[in-house]
């Protein structure tokens, strides 16, 4: 994979900042297809692990997605400028709108446009996710771990926090499993056999 100059990772990523409306979630699709398909900045694989840490870290995605993705692609120069490229926007257009929050607050338009926006926003997190989830939900291992995190969040109301760190472990302990079996077969790390 090429290096990205740091111009370049501010210049996507304030483009991904300006056009993706609904939060992090909602940029990933976009992301993706900037980084992985149009750039060649990053294979899938490194792109899908990204994700997971930035989910693991703490702060919004948007911006731990941009410094994870931007080091990747262009050192630590890199993801500072993809971190101020995707953070731009939206500080823009948030101050904008906290200059002019009390004119516009009784104006009924701006209550009808944010009731219209909601759904929407609504529809671009579960796009996102429908997308992701075509990503990484591959293999019996990925489709456990999702059901069980999904029952644990949603009907036994367990912490995020806690269903990460679960699934991490998980991961880890199919890693060994799978490292001792290819040891007692005799199979190398790289596939070969001994």
């Amino acid at each position: 994979m090429r290096r990205a100059s740091p111009l370049e990772l501010f210049r996507v990523f304030f483009r991904i900042g300006l056009f993706t409306f609904g939060g992090g979630m909602a940029m990933i699709p976009l992301i993706e297809q900037e980084l992985c398909g149009r750039l060649c900045l990053l294979r899938e694989d490194q792109f899908i692990s990204s994700i997971g840490l930035a989910q693991c870290a703490p702060g919004p995605i948007a911006g731990n997605l941009a410094v994870l993705l931007g080091y990747r692609a262009g050192g630590a120069l890199g993801a500072a400028a993809a971190l101020a490229g995707v953070a731009t926007p939206a500080f823009l257009v948030i101050l904008l709108i906290a200059s002019q929050y009390q004119s516009w607050r009784e104006l009924a338009w701006v209550g009808r446009a944010l009731l219209g926006l909601r759904p929407a926003v609504v529809v671009l997190i579960a796009f996102a996710a429908l997308r992701f989830g075509r990503m990484v939900l591959r293999g019996r291992l990925s489709l456990l771990i999702y059901g069980a995190a999904l029952t644990a969040l949603v009907v036994l109301r367990v912490h995020p926090a806690l269903v990460v760190v679960v699934a991490g472990l998980a991961g880890l302990g199919q890693g060994w499993l799978e490292q001792r079996e290819r040891r007692t077969v005799g199979v190398g790390d790289d596939g070969s056999t001994c």
